[in-house]
């Protein structure tokens, strides 16, 4: 009977565990190819724009290795975009990024 009781419980809690889904995981980080595109048309980017911004996404690709170097890189990656938009779509870009709320604390362990 205890035997029973405890194939039960131990099943019980492992469905209790499968259902639960992967909601504790972070969300996919955007490519850069998915944020040239959104950009692009959420700012109304030239096509010279355009170029413009995959050649800086190219330059700080690797920069994401080194965390603190990342954050400085991503800084100085924003200033250097900032600096090929118009104010108008500085402004849109501002918004855009506010949007997007602070980036996650923590190592990621749980």
């Amino acid at each position: 009977m205890r035997k029973l009781i405890l194939i039960g419980f131990i099943m019980s809690l492992a469905t209790l565990g499968f259902s639960q889904g992967p909601s504790q995981q972070r969300p996919k980080r955007p490519s850069a190819e998915e944020m040239i595109k959104k950009a692009t048309i959420e700012l109304d980017l030239s096509p010279d724009q355009v170029k413009s911004w995959k050649e800086i996404h190219i330059k700080y690709a690797n920069s994401e290795a080194d965390r603190k170097k990342a954050d400085e890189s991503r800084a100085t990656m924003t200033k250097e975009l900032e600096g090929i938009l118009d104010e108008a779509q500085k402004e849109k870009f501002e918004k855009m990024r506010a949007g997007q709320g602070p980036p996650p604390k923590g190592g990621g362990g749980r």
